[in-house]
């Protein structure tokens, strides 16, 4: 933990001496702004972040260029979001920023199919599902076949009921992407809720070789494996999931159970 920290400490200081280097020596390079932007923001540096970005708005001078630095912006906001999520704070504040850059970003790129994937999943995160939907179907306006957009209107689905809808999105986006672990484990849990285990199981363990340490990959392996009535098989993934995730307690009740056989 002690070396991870050191790492951090030494990349926030490398950004923000680069940044003031850039800064001192005159650089106009917007890339080369955006990436410390990023690199800042992924540390936490959030004004030193924002102040590369405004920098970098500056230096930029073309709707594509503007409409990356807009873009940028709008991911350091969600991770901020993402992360004072994972602490038990309200992460309103930073997807309400996130979703102004993304806007604005888009208000540049209109065809762009992955800005408005993630206004999609902003207006998802915050259950306005009806924003969400005009979101994900502007999208597949301009990509028809992108999986975000198929992923995300998918989980609008589920939560209305739509079942049927949502498992054909699902097929359409592990089918374009098998890599894509969410809509593999979503697309699973639909089969496996039908009574298709043998199909959930397949479609997870493409999804594992793309992936091998998702926890709940595994854990939804033993379960899938175990209505099958493969306890050998449900065992050894219920471990690997914990060795994965210490103290994961449905893996473990899980274990104990198999073993208990």
């Amino acid at each position: 933990m002690k070396r991870f920290k050191s790492y951090l400490i030494a990349l926030l200081i490398t950004g923000i001496l680069g940044y003031s280097a850039g800064v001192g020596f005159g650089y106009t390079d917007t890339s080369r702004l955006i990436s410390d932007g990023l690199i800042l923001g992924s540390v936490g540096a959030m004004r030193y972040s924002i102040e590369a970005f405004e920098q970098a708005k500056r230096q930029a001078f073309t709707n594509e260029s503007k409409a990356e630095v807009e873009a940028s912006l709008g991911l350091v906001y969600l991770a901020a979001g993402q992360d004072a999520a994972a602490q038990g704070e309200d992460p309103g504040a930073y997807l309400q920023k996130a979703k102004e850059h993304f806007q604005a970003a888009v208000r540049l790129d209109i065809d762009n199919s992955y800005l408005h994937s993630q206004i999609g999943d902003i207006e998802y995160a915050v259950q306005n599902l009806d924003a969400a939907v005009v979101s994900y179907k502007q999208a597949l306006q301009y990509e028809p076949e992108s999986v975000d957009a198929l992923f995300g209107l998918s989980r609008v689905e589920l939560e209305r009921g739509d079942v049927s809808q949502a498992v054909d999105r699902l097929r359409k986006a592990v089918e374009l992407a098998p890599d894509h672990t969410g809509a593999a484990l979503f697309l699973a849990d639909q089969l496996a809720l039908q009574g298709e285990y043998q199909e959930a199981v397949d479609i997870l363990v493409v999804a594992d070789r793309f992936d091998p340490r998702v926890p709940v990959v595994h854990f939804q392996l033993a379960q899938y494996y175990r209505a099958l009535g493969e306890n050998d098989k449900a065992q050894h993934e219920a471990s690997r999931a914990l060795d994965l995730a210490p103290g994961f307690a449905p893996a473990e009740q899980m274990l104990e159970e198999l073993r208990d056989k």
